[in-house]
C-alpha cells in the first residue's frame, strides 16, 4: 500500500517537473501549482483530515508555511539560528494545529508530514537534475548512467 502511494506521489511530481511552462523564480508557475496541489493531497491524507478539519487547517498551515520561509530566509548563513527560528515557528503554531486536530500526536504529525513531503520532493529534484546533467560537480551519479561513477 505504502509503495503504491510512493509510486503515485513520485509519478505526479515527475509529471509536474516535466511540464513545459513559463519560468517564475527558476521554476515554472504550473509546476509550483502542481507541486502545491500534490502537497495538499499528501498532507491531507497523512493527517487523515475531515472536511471540517481541512477547512480550518489549511489557512493556518499556509500562515505557518509562510513564517517558516521567512525564518529560513532570515537565517540562511547560520544553521543553528535557522533551526532555532524554525523550532520557534513550530512552537508558535503547534497549539493552533492541536486545537484543530484535537490531539497532540496529530499536531506533531503536521510537522513530520511536511518534512517527509519536502524530503521526497528534494530527492526527486536531485534525481531529475542528475538525469539532465544539472547535478553539482562532484555529486554522485546513478549507477549505470553514461559517464557516471558506479556508487
Amino acid at each position: 500500500m505504502m509503495k503504491n502511494i510512493l509510486i503515485f506521489f513520485s509519478s505526479f511530481v515527475f509529471l509536474a517537473f516535466s511540464a513545459k511552462a513559463q519560468k517564475d523564480n527558476g521554476e515554472p508557475k504550473d509546476r509550483k501549482e502542481e507541486i502545491q496541489k500534490i502537497k495538499i493531497a499528501y498532507i491531507t491524507k497523512k493527517l487523515d483530515l475531515s472536511v471540517d478539519e481541512a477547512q480550518q487547517f489549511w489557512p493556518v498551515y499556509n500562515n505557518y508555511e509562510s513564517e517558516i520561509k521567512t525564518a529560513v530566509k532570515g537565517n540562511e548563513e547560520d544553521v543553528i539560528k535557522r533551526n532555532e527560528a524554525v523550532i520557534g515557528v513550530q512552537k508558535k503554531f503547534k497549539p493552533s494545529f492541536q486545537k484543530i486536530l484535537k490531539t497532540e500526536k496529530r499536531a506533531n504529525n503536521v510537522f513530520q508530514a511536511s518534512t517527509d513531503f519536502n524530503n521526497q520532493l528534494n530527492k526527486l529534484r536531485n534525481r531529475l537534475k542528475e538525469r539532465r546533467g544539472d547535478a553539482p560537480p562532484g555529486a554522485p551519479r546513478l549507477p549505470g548512467r553514461r559517464g557516471g561513477k558506479n556508487i
